[in-house]
């Protein structure tokens, strides 16, 4: 929410008007992160083009002057050349501050640099490298190397919401899932490509989990409250095609499930020791 209000003060050529109507919302930033309602296909609000996933811990934390806190920002499709637009509005939130206590000049911070997931240097002391910015496509991403009948361990870094059943997902619903994610999003900033299905067929080995309420307010659906959970799974593997090896590799940067605009639904995975019985 603190972006939004930067992006629309620094770039909105006429912030004190509803954005309806408006003659340049088509290239706007701020519209289609917070505004836009319309998905090219389907009626649902469309998913952000850019995401903010900053680390989970669950409770409430205190930082010292001077810490460094990591956040994942992922920008789809031609979206990427906002990425100016976003470290500007990111930097102004930072010399205001976050929350209440912003008041007494605390819990203020400094973009100090990006990095690409290619290991290049992005933004550095107030400048943007545009020549280090290597777009990814996910159809291009190597999948991770899953013996049959090994085990395959998920670990959420942030809350992942169920919509039915509880924790933990089955192999088979978690890339369900991402497929799902991933489909909004090859629609609304892709080719509109089909995305393959898969065969998957797998069993629960142990899990620990960690049940979250959390409660978020959006200028779409108001102040809510949703349940989720974090931990990790431990699968054993019967049988996965390429499909969906290539899928846990897109979900391991997209994510999985609904509300990705919260950050929900990120994990990492690792093909652990191969099982015996």
């Amino acid at each position: 929410g603190g972006v939004g209000i930067q992006l629309k003060q620094a770039f909105c050529p006429t912030p004190e008007r509803e954005c309806e109507g408006c003659a340049v919302q088509e290239s706007c930033v701020y519209y289609a992160l917070y505004e836009n309602k319309s998905q090219k296909v389907g009626e649902a609000a469309p998913p952000r083009p850019i995401l903010l996933v900053p680390p989970f811990f669950g409770r409430e934390m205190r930082w010292n002057e001077g810490a460094i806190l990591s956040l994942g920002l992922i920008l789809f499709g031609d979206y990427i050349r906002y990425l100016p637009h976003i470290v500007h509005a990111l930097s102004m939130l930072g010399k205001k501050g976050i929350g209440s206590r912003r008041c007494y000049g605390l819990n203020q911070f400094m973009v100090s640099s990006i990095t690409s997931m290619q290991g290049k240097e992005v933004y550095r002391d107030g400048s943007v490298s545009i020549e280090n910015i290597t777009p990814m496509d996910v159809c291009e991403l190597s999948s991770p190397l899953v013996e049959q009948e090994s085990a395959l361990t998920v670990r959420f870094k942030t809350p992942m919401v169920l919509k039915s059943g509880g924790f933990p997902p089955s192999l088979d619903r978690l890339l369900w899932m991402v497929r799902q994610r991933l489909i909004l999003y090859v629609n609304e900033y892709g080719d509109g490509a089909r995305v393959p299905s898969f065969e998957c067929i797998s069993e629960v080995l142990s899990s620990n989990a960690h049940f979250h309420v959390l409660r978020g307010v959006s200028s779409r659906a108001g102040a809510r409250q949703f349940y989720a959970y974090t931990g990790e799974v431990e699968y054993r593997v019967h049988q996965l095609d390429e499909s969906a090896r290539w899928l846990l590799a897109v979900g391991s940067l997209i994510g999985a499930g609904p509300k990705a605009s919260f950050a929900m639904g990120f994990f990492d995975v690792e093909s652990t020791r191969p099982h015996r019985d």
